[in-house]
């Protein structure tokens, strides 16, 4: 079994029928990448103004909106939504609320003001009452009582003080929310009993609802006008719970788990799904119908073809390719051989071309595609070959590897850089996950210097497939151990199978032990760099993944390291996402670098942490106006809530990473750096920084920092094949591929304000290309060139 958590709007028949609880105006508001935000919601100036005093006009000096959905405070630029205008039309939203009267007792006459506070921890959970116990600050005990429920969040005020916190419906356990529903209604009366139907639709709890309005049918059927008004709901729910259920195996197959849903799909609940997604259900056991079809007459017409080829040893080569395609051939793979499904009937094109296309197609993808067998088996050659180069030890077994990539027709930079990205990892792993466990690895990575290797957990999704492409997620601990921010994501184990968002997305999870030095907070040091980075690119090494889908992201301290990791490296990162995080010493420097990553915040707004000295100063920069247009940044607070881990936000977190992408390349940035570490940057890689321009972490200053940086330390920028680079370093290198210049054209280099002798018609080198490709990892976007001034 699984959850389902995929949303989708209510028929409007539902609606009509059923529908009769309270109603609320809502504005909206929509983002550029997509997003849709609800909400009441107001103009600010800065993050740290009370909403309540804003001004309700779009107004230039007012560039941040903040809109509050009742759970949240969201807060992004006016600049980052689709227009000038917002857009006011009113959505109306029936919301079922249950609101639970406190006693005189629990109000209390002397209601304390709360401090912003670190923490509080859960003593005992909420009972049917709605009332439990926490413990603030460790040593407070508060007793706190449900006050609202509704299907989106749950308010909770304290009994002696001022403190209303929210929590999203969702993160409570389902059998503590039904008991204390069923503690304010009648049982034995019929609206009470339709309030909670109605509250468990709305939270697409549909097997909930069906179950209570079985029960609702069973007490009171024998009332003829109470059936005929709640068949009709009944058959609903019976098709809102199948489509939930259709829009679940529509995301499992995107995740690449095509045998996951199977047994699904062949016990589809059919008696009141609807024609459409029935048709929908059908087409997809259609699909995989077809795929096995087609991949069982593609291997016997491929083997088939092979007693046409004349020439021996290209047979027993191309015998080798085909037993490797019977081996690796899934649905995630099979488009590859697409041109040779358009030219399978073809009685004209011959046996060799047909190879060709397969061959080359799963070489290089089905867009590369060509019909020289000799060719496509030189492809196949030039691979492995290129493989040992990238996993050779010594610069004399990769002479001797470059040798004979030279030597294949198919060795050359145009192609070599086609069959890179379709390449499996060039380290496979060796090690055997734990059975109980599946796709859960330990591994380490060689560090520098003479610091123990670097140690990461990593969790794959389910059906792995290593000729895919995975979004990866790098998550830093702080209170908590790196297994258990694997588990954050990934969720706990069921089954041999963890039931998590990252499992259902089809991402991997990766968590360095990134505090090497074993300092309780983050040291801003190039140890935890390190830790991080080459933990990183260790992954690359053995794992397969889409590099401009990475997102780095941590809790706490942990926070503390993703942002300013993040920041000091923009170009590695689809997002980043900081929770509960603390922005000081560099990352105050690195506003300019924050510019070219998408940033999501979230955090309690009565977290003692976050303060005007350390995140509101940050917040403020990137969301400001003279700055917003240029920063995407979303920043969330849980209205009433400190320290906490915030599972609640972590569909709107996977959400917001599916419409990201890294920018890569980026042709035009300026960049600052503090750090010699901090050096990489897209395609400008410096050294020899000016010592009087760095700062050590154990050399900042006990009050305040160094002093402002007026200009950028790295500005670069391409235009139609004229490179412009300013650099405060000694020695800068520049690294140009086909996506950065024309190698057809003249390309000119400007260093410093100042033209270089490297001007001209420019061509790449392969071992320039090999290099980058061994050292960097990015099979996506190797660099053809390097230039070392």
């Amino acid at each position: 079994m699984f959850v389902l958590f995929r949303p989708f709007a209510l028929p409007l028949t539902l609606c009509a029928i059923f529908f009769c609880a309270e109603r609320t105006c809502q504005a909206q508001i929509v983002m550029k990448d997509g997003r849709v935000i609800r909400g009441q919601h107001a103009f600010l100036a800065q993050v740290d103004e009370s909403a309540d005093d804003a001004e309700t006009a779009t107004t230039r000096s007012r560039p941040i909106i903040v809109i509050n959905d009742g759970l949240r405070r969201i807060f992004v630029s006016r600049y980052r939504t689709t227009g000038e205008q917002i857009n006011t039309t009113d959505t109306e939203e029936t919301l079922e609320r249950f609101r639970i009267r406190r006693t005189a007792s629990e109000t209390g006459k002397d209601q304390k003001q709360l401090l912003p506070f670190q923490a509080f921890s859960e003593y005992e959970p909420f009972d049917e009452f709605g009332r439990r116990l926490v413990i603030l600050n460790g040593q407070i005990p508060v007793e706190q009582t449900i006050t609202e429920i509704n299907p989106h969040y749950v308010v909770v005020a304290s009994r002696g003080m001022v403190w209303d916190l929210r929590i999203a419906t969702s993160s409570l356990p389902r059998d503590m929310i039904t008991k204390i529903l069923m503690k304010q209604i009648n049982p034995k009366n019929l609206e009470g009993r339709k309030r909670i139907v109605r509250f468990y639709i709305q939270s697409e709890r549909y097997s909930e609802a069906r179950a209570e309005l079985a029960a609702i049918l069973k007490e009171f059927g024998s009332d003829e006008r109470v059936t005929q008004d709640l068949q009709p709901l009944q058959r609903n729910l019976g098709q809102l719970e199948a489509e939930q259920l259709r829009q679940e195996l529509v995301l499992r197959r995107k995740s690449g788990q095509y045998e996951f849903c199977k047994p699904f799909l062949a016990e589809f609940p059919t008696e009141h799904a609807s024609v459409e997604t029935l048709q929908a259900v059908r087409n997809m056991i259609e699909e995989d119908s077809k795929y096995e079809q087609w991949r069982t007459r593609l291997l016997e017409t491929l083997y088939g073809y092979v007693e046409l080829v004349e020439e021996e040893q290209l047979r027993d080569a191309i015998s080798s390719i085909l037993d490797e395609i019977r081996a690796e051939l899934t649905q995630n793979t099979i488009i590859r051989f697409s041109p040779l499904q358009l030219m399978l009937e073809d009685d004209v094109m011959p046996a060799d071309e047909k190879l060709a296309l397969a061959i080359s197609g799963w070489l290089v993808g089905e867009n590369e595609a060509i019909t020289s067998l000799p060719m496509a088996v030189s492809m196949y050659k030039t691979r492995d070959n290129v493989r040992s180069y990238l996993v050779s030890d010594t610069s004399t077994e990769r002479d001797a590897a470059l040798r004979k990539i030279e030597s294949e027709e198919a060795g050359t930079l145009e192609i070599i850089a086609k069959i890179l990205p379709m390449m499996k990892p060039v380290y496979p792993v060796s090690l055997r996950p734990a059975t109980d466990q599946p796709g859960y690895y330990q591994l380490e990575t060689p560090a520098f210097g003479n610091l123990p290797p670097f140690r990461y957990g990593i969790q794959l999704p389910p059906e792995y497939d290593p000729n895919r492409k995975y979004p990866l997620i790098i998550t830093l601990h702080g209170e908590k151990t790196p297994e258990q921010q694997i588990d954050w994501w990934a969720g706990d184990w069921r089954n041999e199978q963890r039931i998590g968002h990252a499992t259902r997305h089809g991402c991997i999870v990766m968590a360095p032990h990134w505090n090497v030095n074993g300092s309780s907070g983050y040291d801003y040091s190039a140890a935890a760099h390190g830790a991080v980075l080459y933990s990183y690119y260790d992954v690359l090494r053995h794992f397969s993944v889409d590099v401009d889908r990475v997102f780095l992201t941590g809790h706490s301290t942990g926070g503390d390291a993703a942002w300013d990791i993040g920041i000091a490296h923009p170009d590695l990162w689809a997002g980043v996402m900081p929770i509960v995080a603390s922005g000081r010493k560099y990352t105050r420097y690195y506003p300019l670098n924050a510019r070219y990553v998408p940033l999501y915040f979230v955090n309690g707004e009565l977290d003692g942490s976050v303060n005007r000295t350390t995140n509101y100063f940050n917040f403020n920069k990137y969301l400001m106006a003279g700055n917003a247009e240029n920063y995407q940044c979303t920043v969330i607070f849980y209205i009433g809530r400190g320290r906490e881990g915030f599972s609640d936000e972590i569909l709107h977190l996977f959400d917001w990473m599916g419409r990201q992408r890294r920018e890569f390349p980026n042709k035009n940035f300026e960049v600052n750096s503090l750090r010699p570490w901090d050096n990489f940057f897209w395609w400008v890689e410096c050294h020899q920084f000016p010592a009087s321009r760095m700062i050590n972490p154990t050399d900042w200053p006990d009050s305040g920092g160094p002093s402002p940086i007026t200009k950028p330390q790295i500005e670069a920028n391409i235009t139609r094949n004229r490179v412009r680079l300013d650099s405060i370093a000694a020695q800068t290198t520049i690294w140009l591929s086909p996506e950065l210049v024309d190698f057809d054209e003249r390309v000119e280099v400007q260093l410093n304000g100042r033209r270089t002798s490297a001007t001209g018609l420019f061509e790449g080198k392969l071992v320039d290309l090999l290099e980058d490709v061994r050292t960097r990892h990015d099979r996506q976007h190797p660099f053809w060139l390097k230039i070392t001034f």
